[in-house]
């Protein structure tokens, strides 16, 4: 057996959920030879692969408007599968052709995809019949994108029965599409106690704590949130994550705070630090945002990035299960209302529950394996 396990490097989710993927299928057996995770942007020309990840975060962090006004008008099924997808489809296949030559070599028996580079860059493969694999297309957001239909695709995974019904309006049928939860490491699971993870932190073990991360780029208002959460004093204590902005974490150590406070930068024990937290203020991202539901962690959700963000804040906004904040002073009201009615974050976890899939990276490997083992017969 081959399992082939395709991520893209544009954002860290993509690789996270890739890993968690891979993870599913060691749970389900299949031994770690058998499995082959890539980054798809590994191989195509060094020149692409630069420019596809430094659009991707210049765009986010400098021109966001820009990004969210070409996500929004292109996630239209008439526009882009008519006069997008196809130059998209061409372009990527030159690129990518050293990727397509490996997958055919390879002999994959199933390829998961946790980005749509490669479903755009190998469509064309599966349709000439050079590629025969169980292909499956992992959505890494709450809501799928129109650059995720592709054709040649087998089945799709995504978040939620929201996201399906999506699916299912740009012409998808039903039965290719499983609404499973985005793929996450299995240590994301209801916390043990959460005393003992704060005394592995240094932490007090019976104060009210709070993460921040602001995702891998280190992008958000950390330190105006900081500077509101002054007013609480020793009711709280706090842990902060910057990511890779070392500049971030070393401009917040330099503060002195009322209250506790440990700062980390780009981490490996995300799991650990959760299980330490009564709450976390985040970016909306699908990686982050799945891990925390998982763990059963109420979230207040910073200003999403427009685009794909802004579709997984409107879903944890219609299912109940966050808090939301449009600036840092906003979170003197979040945090009062929490600490004054201990039932507000009950009420948050009850419907976090409703929502969160810890067990997604399992259960898509247990369907994978079942199809290839149906095509067997």
């Amino acid at each position: 057996m081959r399992i082939a396990i395709l991520y893209a490097s544009a954002g860290h989710g993509h690789q996270k959920a890739a890993e968690a993927v891979r993870e599913g299928f060691l749970h389900c057996g299949v031994p770690q030879e058998e499995i082959l995770l890539l980054d798809a942007l590994e191989e195509t020309p060094p020149w692409f692969r630069r420019l596809y990840t430094s659009t991707y975060y210049y765009s986010v962090k400098h021109t966001p408007w820009a990004w969210g006004g070409a996500y929004h008008f292109l996630d239209r099924p008439f526009i882009y599968q008519k006069m997008v997808q196809p130059v998209r489809r061409a372009a990527n296949s030159l690129v990518g052709r050293r990727l397509a030559e490996r997958m055919i070599r390879e002999k994959p028996d199933a390829i998961i995809y946790t980005h749509f580079f490669a479903p755009e860059v190998l469509g064309g493969e599966k349709e000439k019949g050079t590629i025969s694999g169980f292909t499956v297309s992992v959505v890494t957001d709450f809501l799928p994108h129109a650059f995720w239909v592709n054709p040649g695709t087998d089945h799709y995974w995504v978040m939620s029965e929201e996201g399906k019904e999506i699916l299912e309006g740009w012409g998808v049928p039903s039965q290719k599409i499983t609404a499973g939860g985005i793929p996450i490491l299995l240590r994301f699971q209801p916390g043990a106690g959460k005393g003992e993870a704060r005394k592995k932190e240094e932490l007090d073990e019976n104060r009210f704590t709070i993460l921040i991360t602001s995702g891998s780029f280190g992008l958000g208002p950390t330190a105006g949130i900081l500077r509101t959460l002054r007013e609480f004093g020793n009711q709280i204590q706090v842990m902060t994550v910057s990511g890779r902005n070392e500049s971030q974490r070393r401009a917040l150590e330099r503060e002195i705070y009322p209250f506790r406070v440990k700062h980390y930068g780009f981490v490996t024990h995300m799991d650990e630090l959760m299980d330490a937290s009564d709450l976390i203020i985040a970016k909306p991202g699908g990686a982050t945002t799945s891990e925390s539901l998982a763990k059963e962690l109420p979230m207040v959700v910073l200003e999403p990035i427009p685009g794909q963000e802004a579709g997984n804040a409107k879903l944890l906004k219609e299912r109940n299960t966050s808090f939301f904040l449009g600036q840092p002073s906003d979170i003197r009201v979040i945090l009062k209302a929490i600490l004054d009615y201990p039932e507000v974050l009950e009420e948050k976890r009850r419907s976090i529950q409703k929502l969160a899939k810890p067990q997604a990276a399992v259960e898509l490997a247990k369907l994978v394996l079942e199809r290839i083992e149906g095509r067997g017969r």
